[in-house]
C-alpha cells in the first residue's frame, strides 16, 4: 500500500475512535487520556509526517508556523486534526481554546507552560516539553503558553 494511502487510513480511523471516546465520555481528563493514547499511537509513524511532506514557512517569513489540516469533520467542523509545523523560535501568548485540545510531538521540542487563574491575572503551575513521544491535553478553561526555543523544526498534532 503507499504510504500516503496508508496514513490517510491511519488518520480517517484515528479521529474515528477520537469521535467515539468523545461521544461516549464527553470531553474529562480520563477521556482525554484515551485520546492522548490514540494520537500516541498515529504519531509512532514519524515516517509519515516528516519537513518533506509537512515544510515549515521560510526562515524569513513573517510566520512562525504553518498548519495543514488533515482530518475534520465537515458538517461540524469539530474533531480537526492537524500538523502544526514551525521553523523558527516564537512565544506565544497564555490563552485557552475554549474546547479541549490534545498536542503530540512527532519531533523536535515544543515548551508548553500551564497557568492557574487568579485575582492578579495568571500564575505558572507547570510545564511540559512536548517532543517525540509526548502528548498534553488541555480542557477548555486550561491556560497555556507555547514556546519554540530550539532552532530545529518542530513537528506536532494539534487535534
Amino acid at each position: 500500500m503507499p504510504m500516503k494511502i496508508g496514513r490517510r487510513e491511519a488518520i480517517i480511523a484515528t479521529v474515528e475512535r477520537i469521535h467515539k471516546i468523545e461521544a461516549g465520555q464527553g470531553a474529562a481528563r480520563e477521556s482525554l487520556e484515551e485520546m492522548k493514547r490514540e494520537l500516541l499511537q498515529l504519531a509512532t509513524y514519524t515516517e509519515w509526517f516528516t519537513n518533506e511532506d509537512f515544510p515549515p514557512p521560510e526562515v524569513k517569513s513573517s510566520d512562525s508556523a504553518r498548519f495543514y489540516r488533515l482530518a475534520e469533520d465537515e458538517a461540524t467542523h469539530r474533531f480537526a486534526l492537524y500538523i502544526q509545523s514551525v521553523g523558527a523560535t516564537s512565544n506565544l501568548r497564555p490563552d485557552n481554546h475554549d474546547t479541549w485540545a490534545v498536542i503530540v510531538g512527532i519531533s523536535g521540542n515544543e515548551l508548553n507552560r500551564f497557568y492557574k487563574r487568579t485575582p492578579e491575572g495568571v500564575r505558572q503551575t507547570h510545564s511540559c516539553t512536548v517532543r517525540d513521544g509526548t502528548v498534553v491535553a488541555m480542557l477548555p478553561d486550561d491556560i497555556h503558553s507555547v514556546h519554540i526555543t530550539d532552532e530545529k523544526p518542530v513537528i506536532d498534532f494539534h487535534m
